[in-house]
């Protein structure tokens, strides 16, 4: 059977191929999807690992998505200018690939939630491969502004310059805000508990929601409106498959009944 997996450190817990097992059913597409836990020392041989592990293509998440693209011998899309991948396709040729799908993923979970990212504020935890790719996607669909916190600050700074290089029009801060717009709030740190500690000078009333794009972690204002990542998640693996298989499942796959596959595991 072809092998698809995931890369990262403690991936142990990972909802990632229930969801695969869901999406396999559910479409007929037989393939059979791993967990890989790998140092980070080990990321420089992904090819190696790959083959040993009998690999067509992974899915890798934090903290590898932006370290993993100085590995692979092509780089697809926008996922050049976003600088991380959470996707990877062995080719015919086997050079590797690197595609992004978090965006995209991003994109669903907004939408199926009814959040219009256009002429909107938002404020994104977190300076990882996760919160590039949702810097990218909100700059791409015209969000009016955007602040980004982070415990890294330079790392902040890298993606504020990535996103403004190819859409100069986006105001984008680091490390600081507005204090006179109301915001949606996107968690893309993989903190337990959201850390909106990070963030200074805005008041929880200014808090227009609460995305967060993990799916299991709490929310300290049960007042706001308050959105998990399955969504994201859900539609990252539906991409990722659509890329390593060239197919369009999302046309006609239900995510809901991923959704009902899945909801004894979660």
């Amino acid at each position: 059977m072809i092998r698809y997996g995931l890369i990262g450190k403690d991936v142990s817990a990972s909802l990632s191929p229930s969801i695969h097992k869901a999406i396999s059913l559910e479409t007929g597409i037989k393939y059979e999807y791993i967990l890989l836990d790998v140092e980070k020392e080990d990321i420089k041989s992904i090819k190696e690992i790959m083959k040993v592990n009998e690999l067509n293509g992974v899915n890798v998440t934090n903290p590898y998505k932006k370290i993993t693209i100085k590995y692979v011998d092509k780089i697809k899309s926008a996922t050049r200018k976003i600088g991380a991948t959470n996707c990877i396709k062995k080719e015919d040729d086997n050079s590797l690939s690197a595609f992004n799908t978090d965006c995209i993923g991003f994109e669903m979970m907004m939408y199926n939630n009814s959040i219009d990212i256009s002429q909107n504020n938002f404020i994104v935890l977190g300076s990882g491969g996760a919160a590039a790719a949702v810097a990218y996607s909100l700059a791409y669909n015209d969000s009016k502004s955007l602040s980004i916190f982070c415990r890294k600050i330079g790392e902040g700074i890298k993606i504020k310059y990535a996103v403004n290089n190819t859409f100069p029009d986006v105001n984008i801060n680091v490390d600081n805000i507005d204090k006179n717009f109301n915001y949606h709030i996107i968690n893309c740190t993989s903190a337990k508990e959201i850390p909106f500690n990070l963030i200074g000078g805005i008041r929880k009333d200014q808090f227009l929601s609460i995305i967060d794009i993990n799916y299991n972690t709490k929310n300290a204002y049960k007042n706001i409106k308050s959105i998990n990542g399955i969504d994201m998640l859900i539609y990252q693996a539906i991409f990722s498959v659509n890329y390593w298989f060239e197919k369009d499942l999302d046309k006609n796959l239900d995510i809901n009944k991923i959704k009902e596959r899945i909801k004894n595991v979660r």
